[in-house]
């Protein structure tokens, strides 16, 4: 469905992968280890090679700030396309008239985003934008060097790829419930801008090798079944 879609907006589903770097996963985590040398035994016609240096450390706090500043932002400007006389300001404001109905686990992300200016032009929007997208893109590009996709089971690269801006892709796996009671895999690949068509190509070969989670019927109906495509 991805890639049709994607086909729909106009660009390219295949293209040539050769290199894959593999971010290695901590070594404590069994399910991801499990899913990283399944991948990298099946998909043969790949060239993988892992990375398990230390990566650059992240800055949460300049992602947490960016993202406080533009939640109000987009939400008030959400809101004013939509002819809405009303901002964050009013929805705190809702909200505290009935916080036990409205907001019975709080607002703290709203109150913390209410207390920035929104405003992304500001110095303190643009540093904090800096320091988290040099973070994330320093962070892809060492996993990048010399590779078409870096690909894992590691959700680190869903919140690099979303931070730097790089296309990403998460492919179901399968469930190993020998492993980890049921657990439920993917892979996550990513790869530069504007070649998206690199990522498709790996999905499709990854969602080859895969396994499909279908639920069991009958008095096994709580648990998750191997099926084969």
């Amino acid at each position: 469905m991805v890639a049709t879609v994607w086909q729909a907006l106009g660009g390219a589903t295949t293209a040539s992968v050769s290199d894959v770097t593999v971010l290695q996963p901590d070594e404590t985590d069994v399910l991801a280890q499990h899913v990283v040398n399944q991948m990298m035994a099946n998909l043969t016609s790949f060239t993988f090679k892992r990375y398990d240096a230390v990566l650059p450390p992240s800055d949460e706090a300049a992602e947490y700030q960016r993202l406080l500043f533009e939640f109000k932002h987009d939400l008030d400007e959400y809101l004013r396309e939509r002819g809405r006389n009303q901002s964050l300001t009013d929805i705190i404001a809702y909200n505290n008239a009935d916080l036990a109905t409205r907001a019975p686990f709080g607002q703290n992300l709203l109150l913390a985003a209410e207390a920035t200016t929104g405003d992304l032009s500001s110095p303190v929007y643009q540093d904090v934008d800096r320091r988290a997208r040099n973070y994330a893109t320093t962070s892809l590009e060492k996993l990048l060097t010399a590779s078409d996709v870096v690909a894992g089971a590691d959700f680190r690269l869903v919140d690099f790829a979303a931070v730097a801006g790089y296309p990403s892709i998460s492919i179901p796996f399968g469930q190993f419930g020998d492993v980890t009671f049921g657990g439920l895999a993917s892979i996550i690949a990513v790869a530069r801008p504007h070649e998206e068509a690199k990522l498709l190509t790996f999905a499709r070969a990854a969602e080859e090798i895969g396994q499909r989670v279908i639920p069991s019927l009958g008095e096994e109906s709580e648990t998750m079944a191997w099926q084969r495509d």
